[in-house]
């Protein structure tokens, strides 16, 4: 149906809007049980819908989209707000194609978030849920924040303007970027089980990894790259039984701590270098560093070339 001003559609049972709603205001849905649509479209106001579970084919919003499932799962395919994006979900909340919005995105997940593509043009993108599988999350105007309390969290690619947290804090959760993370200002990588990195950078700040109960290494066997490009930033990476690292840059220092160390390439403009494997190996392919060069190990250390331009101070127990 196509309305010149506001809908409003209130049910004790289930609200359906078999194909196209479209209102020249805002659109709220409030329903018991579901709330189904084919397509929302509101072009000068908002869509509000509320309902123990929610499956939506379209929404688009010219101010605020807000959804909210009380008791259920909320399944969207294609959403689009000129404003703030809101989803809400006891269950688990699925984007199956795109959620893009003008302002600041919020989605929160008492079960899996299942997403496809997430973006702010203007503003973070906040996530929280029991685990986390998402496709693209851009953050074009703000932070990105993912965290995933009861399990894992998977990104295939993110970005954010200012800084990037990701973040497992239950659950034995991992934390696998596939391809690539990049932030604008401090990347932060915080699992409380394996960390699985395609690459990770920061334009003007820090790049801190921690997995200390698990391993810090690439994706399906790989190493993970790490950049810190800004100036006086550091890559600071804590693992538990493994670090296994490709390229590593940082202006100022690189610091590494795991049960034993690899390290295809370290690189630090103005700062020093620690790798520091408390029990086992440390083995670095090359090393330029602007200062001091410290590699630590109970076992053996293996080094093919290592330029720095401080001392270099290598301790093996092996």
């Amino acid at each position: 149906g196509d309305i010149a001003d506001t809908a409003t559609l209130t049910a004790t049972d289930d609200v359906s809007v078999a194909t196209i709603l479209n209102a020249g205001g805002t659109i709220t849905l409030t329903a018991r049980d579901m709330a189904s649509a084919g397509s929302l479209v509101s072009d000068n106001g908002g869509v509000f819908v509320s309902a123990a579970a929610i499956d939506i084919g379209n929404a688009n919003a010219a101010e605020m989209l807000d959804l909210e499932a009380s008791a259920g799962d909320l399944m969207l395919g294609t959403g689009m707000a000129g404003m703030a994006a809101d989803l809400d979900a006891t269950g688990e909340v699925e984007v199956t194609t795109s959620l893009i919005a003008g302002g600041a995105i919020t989605i929160d997940a008492g079960g899996l978030a299942d997403l496809g593509l997430i973006r702010s043009t203007g503003s973070s993108v906040t996530v929280f849920a029991d685990a986390i599988d998402a496709d693209t999350v851009q953050a074009q105007g703000g932070a990105l924040m993912l965290t995933a309390d009861n399990g894992n969290l998977t990104l295939g690619s993110g970005t954010a303007s200012t800084t990037a947290t990701l973040q497992t804090t239950g659950g034995a959760g991992d934390v696998q970027v596939t391809t690539s993370l990049a932030s604008g200002e401090a990347a932060m990588i915080s699992s409380v089980g394996d960390a699985r990195l395609g690459s990770v950078s920061a334009t003007t700040g820090n790049v801190v990894v921690t997995a200390a109960a698990g391993e810090v290494t690439g994706v399906n066997g790989g190493n993970a790259n790490l950049a810190a490009n800004g100036m006086d930033a550091d890559v600071l990476v804590t693992g538990g039984t493994l670090a296994r690292l490709g390229t590593i840059s940082a202006d100022r220092s690189i610091d590494v701590t795991a049960d034993t160390i690899s390290v295809d390439s370290a690189t630090t403009a103005d700062g020093l270098l620690s790798l520091v494997a408390d029990a086992g190996s440390v083995s670095l392919g090359s090393g330029v560093i602007g200062t001091t060069a410290t590699l630590t190990a109970t076992d053996d250390i293996t080094v093919s070339t290592l330029n720095a331009g401080g001392t270099i101070s290598l301790t093996a127990g092996g």
